[in-house]
């Protein structure tokens, strides 16, 4: 069991960052080069990374700059409670496009 005091391991991976950040918005229709990859936020420490620290690269969404920003200025609601959502339906998206894969599962490759 992990002590709730335990650093947690980030896992890193800029080819799966830069793979969401192409994608639509997962809150609004925006498609644009505006979206980025965003790390889940203030809820479910302490996969949230904790203070100062970002979770690890397979809990991001893509979110368009006008999402991003609400979600960091005016702490949104509605986009904070919908993050877990957001994250399963990219994960779900990247298995299905074969982003992520048995290969990069068994090898470790894909977050190295």
């Amino acid at each position: 069991m992990i002590n709730d005091l335990q650093k947690i391991t980030r896992w890193e991976s800029k080819k799966y960052r830069d793979w969401v950040a192409k994608l639509k918005c997962g809150n609004c229709p925006a498609e644009d080069d505006t979206i980025v990859a965003h790390h889940l936020t203030s809820i479910l420490a302490p996969h949230c990374g904790g203070t100062s620290l970002k979770a690890s690269d397979y809990l991001i969404m893509p979110l368009c700059f006008e999402c991003h920003n609400k979600i960091h200025t005016t702490y949104d609601p509605k986009i904070l409670e919908n993050q877990v959502n957001m994250i399963f339906n990219t994960l779900r998206l990247a298995f299905n496009c074969g982003i992520i894969g048995e290969k990069e599962i068994e090898d470790g490759g894909f977050w190295s």
